[in-house]
């Protein structure tokens, strides 16, 4: 994650973050299969870190859903202090990945 929030998207490889993690690129293989299989990895902890509304909160559960995209748009958007790396896009059932601003076809 770290590597994704400081390089984003265009600069992250398998071959970089095994340098960063000083081991052999294959041996991160060991662990996912492919490199989506690791951005999925790292978009769930993402997602993971997202503060959803409060059950517990005595406001109508529609006013708290609606309150709930706009407070966390900006970290999707390259907002200072947010991630820079985008949620991946789905297209019969296979993920694409890309970067913001790039057109991924």
């Amino acid at each position: 994650m770290r590597l994704l929030d400081a390089e984003g998207l265009a600069g992250f490889s398998m071959r970089r973050l095994a340098a960063e993690l000083n081991v052999t690129a294959m041996s991160v293989y060991w662990y996912v299969d492919t490199k989506d299989d690791l951005l999925e990895l790292a978009l769930d902890r993402a997602f993971g870190e997202l503060e959803l509304p409060d059950p517990e909160d005595d406001a109508d559960w529609r006013e708290q859903l609606g309150r709930w995209p706009g407070s966390t748009a900006p970290c999707w958007s390259g907002t200072p202090g947010c991630r820079p790396w985008p949620a991946p896009t789905s297209t019969s059932g296979r993920t694409r990945w890309s970067s913001p601003g790039s057109s991924s076809g």
